[in-house]
């Protein structure tokens, strides 16, 4: 796809097909003995950029920790950050987010964290277009086209930041329902949706108690 948005074009089905034929863990081995990753068909290819800036927060977050830091909040930029404990006389770090779409509009949602992460993915201005057609950047794996649901941002908190940076991102593809029944089998993770119904936004949290909330 990166070839096809420098041509401004969309991909034919047999580049999509080549593409999705390229992609799953199936193709990748850990061998934990040598400490080295195989791929097993030629093509193939690992990128970190969904999980990079958890793990830059989990490991920025260990070594201030060592150092005695008890209270903090970790920003690793417009969509990922990590909570240390909370502000002094605080339930935790309250974190807001913008419109998806409308930057005009002040923050309008806000969640509280404490010794936890967030991360949030959306296409907001990140597409190109081409004969009119908005082409984002997150991609549904089983079809090769970016994702075309009624979710504008997915949200995911949780212990982890690494964590948290994928499954913002795999939300986002899942969508609402999928969503919930994974929040459902994994307490400890909640997560925030922005969706549009019919024209209006509406937020959608899952697995938040009453306080919480």
């Amino acid at each position: 796809m990166a070839r096809c948005k420098k041509k401004q074009q969309l991909p034919t089905d047999a580049q999509l097909k080549q593409a999705r034929d390229l992609v799953g863990l199936n193709y990748v081995t850990l061998e934990s003995t040598m400490e080295t990753v195989r791929l097993a068909k030629p093509g193939v290819k690992i990128d970190f950029g969904g999980i990079g800036k958890g793990l830059a927060l989990d490991l920025a977050a260990q070594t201030l920790k060592k150092h005695g830091l008890k209270h903090a909040l970790i920003d690793g930029g417009t969509s990922s950050v990590l909570a240390i404990g909370a502000p002094p006389g605080r339930k935790g770090w309250t974190v807001r987010f913008r419109h998806p779409y409308n930057k005009d509009l002040e923050r309008i949602e806000g969640v509280v964290i404490k010794d936890e992460s967030l991360a949030t993915s959306s296409n907001e201005g990140r597409y190109y277009a081409v004969d009119g057609k908005q082409i984002g950047h997150i991609f549904d794996p089983r079809t090769g086209w970016p994702v075309e649901n009624d979710v504008l941002s997915a949200t995911a908190i949780g212990p982890s930041a690494t964590d948290c940076d994928a499954l913002s991102t795999a939300f986002y593809v899942m969508g609402r329902e999928k969503t919930e029944a994974y929040c459902k089998s994994h307490p400890e993770i909640r997560a925030i949706l922005m969706m549009d119904q019919q024209g209006e936004l509406q937020t959608v949290r899952i697995n938040f108690t009453e306080e919480q909330t």
